[in-house]
């Protein structure tokens, strides 16, 4: 499934914490609403960082990293309903601010 790479989120924000890490984000867009159908982040450490992206580029994550040599996780795993919420903010947050920039281009 292809997704849009929209931003490198900042250090500590994809759950997990590594010194020399970076946190890919991609989305799913719905072509519709223009809303968030689906994201994901993946955790590249320093030293196997895929090809260049270019925001808004289309890709299959999974074969970016692929081709980069690197490791990805998933995060924002929701763990109670607190938390799911929580995330779900933060990620409406992301969204936004992402259609802000979507604007722009």
């Amino acid at each position: 499934m292809k997704y849009k790479y929209l931003t490198l989120l900042p250090h500590g924000t994809n759950g997990r914490t590594y010194d020399s890490s970076y946190a890919f984000l991609f989305c799913r867009f719905d072509e519709k609403t223009d809303e968030v159908e689906q994201a994901q982040t993946y955790l590249v450490e320093a030293d196997k960082l895929p090809p260049k992206l270019e925001i808004m580029d289309i890709v299959v994550p999974e074969k970016v990293y692929q081709e980069g040599g690197g490791d990805w996780v998933m995060s924002f795993k929701p763990i109670d309903n607190n938390q799911r919420i929580e995330r779900l903010d933060y990620w409406n947050d992301i969204a936004e601010r992402l259609r802000y920039v979507r604007e722009l281009r």
